[in-house]
């Protein structure tokens, strides 16, 4: 019994010494003298993206199921407070509202 306990005080020394040492590299590098600081330079634009939409028909996939889908996910009792269904990179159903009554009511006796 008394090794396991030397054995756990060496351990545990070893994992602090380790652990204290970090490893920042906090030296540093002189800056050769022809450099001069460069002010940063103009972030570059980007178009904002936006989601295309399309039904759910033309993606070869039954408009039922999607909805089917989206109600299911939108029931009160799951919390679900919006729902987003995309195939192949377009949305093609999507829902939102907010917390139904049964789950404030639960919420709220929680």
């Amino acid at each position: 019994m008394r090794t396991n306990q030397w054995k756990v005080l060496y351990f545990s020394t070893v994992f602090l010494f380790l652990s204290a040492c970090g490893g920042g590299g906090g030296g540093s590098i002189a800056p050769s003298q022809s450099q001069t600081p460069q002010p940063p330079s103009e972030p570059e634009s980007n178009p904002p993206f936006e989601w295309e939409l399309a039904s759910p028909d033309a993606l070869g996939i039954d408009s039922d199921q999607i909805q089917n889908a989206v109600s299911y996910a939108m029931q009160d009792g799951l919390y679900s407070q919006g729902i987003l269904v995309v195939k192949d990179g377009k949305i093609v159903g999507e829902e939102y509202r907010g917390i139904g009554e049964n789950e404030t009511r639960e919420l709220k006796n929680y």
